[in-house]
């Protein structure tokens, strides 16, 4: 069973890498913002939290529109959103520097999901 396991991991780190090279340069800069995020909080697991702090760092991203759709002071909730998850993971226990960092199991499925609907816009 144990080389079952490490079968499926190979499988969901090769279609993730297939995501990130089949990506555009703003995926590319959210995924560098989300793994800056990481790094900065000591954290060695890449989650959905993080791109989530990255793409409501961008302006221009789709997301801060809806939110600006939604809410009458975006600024505001976009900045407890980030802060909420920052300090969610202050308390989390931290890694040492040299540790590798992975992508959760959801991190792919977010990937695999955006590049879906990506692909039904074109």
């Amino acid at each position: 069973m144990l080389w079952r396991t490490s079968e499926i991991h190979q499988d969901r780190e090769l279609c993730f890498h297939n995501y990130v090279q089949k990506s555009s340069q703003r995926v590319i800069a959210c995924l560098e913002m989300a793994l800056a995020e990481l790094v900065s909080l000591r954290q060695s697991v890449l989650t959905p939290d993080f791109l989530l702090v990255a793409l409501l760092s961008q302006p221009d991203s789709e997301a801060r529109k809806i939110l600006e759709d939604l809410l009458p002071d975006t600024d505001i909730a976009v900045n407890r959103i980030i802060e909420k998850i920052r300090q969610h993971y202050h308390k989390a226990t931290t890694v040492e520097e040299k540790q590798q960092i992975v992508a959760s199991q959801n991190v792919p499925e977010v990937f695999r999901i955006a590049y879906g609907e990506a692909k039904n816009i074109w």
